[in-house]
């Protein structure tokens, strides 16, 4: 069972697939970051981040993706990385809890947004480019 700090929500690990759970493992350990841990005076990822987090990470493991990076970003937000081949996606939620996406081919950026869909499928769609494969495979 792990529970974060910044929230009440409690996960039971036996749950979760390894990704998810190193995933998790992660996000706690950055969202009991300190008040200025980047040197630059950034406040540790915010509760309503880190819930959002908590909530995709979640649900996601659906898909089949490599390992999710979780990192730490100025202003109280946390980044989700994903790479698989030439792909990378790159999701960031703010410390107020929006969300932001950057789609990159052989390291170059491609498309980047605002995902204001609440119901998380604008996110599926992400990771349904990331991850093609997962796509053919469902219509077969």
């Amino acid at each position: 069972m792990t529970h974060d700090a910044g929230s009440d929500r409690v996960l039971f690990v036996g749950d979760l697939s390894p990704n998810q759970a190193e995933a998790m493992r992660r996000l706690g350990e950055i969202a009991n970051l300190p008040q200025d841990w980047d040197s630059y005076g950034s406040r540790p990822p915010t509760s309503a981040a880190v819930e959002i987090v908590m909530d995709l990470l979640s649900k996601i493991d659906n898909f089949n993706l490599p390992s999710t990076r979780v990192v730490p970003v100025s202003g109280g937000g946390v980044q989700l990385e994903w790479n698989v081949a030439e792909r990378g996606l790159r999701l960031e939620i703010s410390g107020e809890g929006s969300a932001e996406y950057l789609q990159m081919e052989a390291g170059q950026p491609v498309k980047e947004g605002e995902i204001t869909d609440s119901s998380g499928d604008a996110i599926r769609t992400l990771l349904l480019w990331l991850v093609p494969w997962v796509a053919d495979r469902r219509a077969a």
